[in-house]
């Protein structure tokens, strides 16, 4: 429960979030389009700056997907894995 209980407290100071699940976990080019794609979500609902956190092969998923994307204003990766 620690993902869940973050977003909604975040949520509760006007900060949005975002949880995803990815469609082929561990392909790391399919995992950066699902992560660049609720990006997109996001932006179409008016956010404006997107922060990425990324725990273990998460962390090479928002490297990349931050490094792609104009919204990303930080990347958090908690990993020491590359990939």
């Amino acid at each position: 429960g620690l993902y869940p209980a973050a977003c909604e407290a975040l949520q509760l100071r006007g900060v949005a979030g975002l949880r995803l699940h990815y469609r082929h976990p561990n392909e790391l080019a399919d995992c950066v389009l699902d992560t660049l794609l609720g990006i997109e979500v996001l932006v179409q609902e008016g956010v404006e700056r997107v922060a990425l956190v990324g725990h273990s092969f998460g962390g090479a998923v928002v490297i990349s997907a931050g490094a792609l994307s104009g919204q990303v204003a930080a990347v958090v990766p908690m990993s020491t894995q590359t990939y």
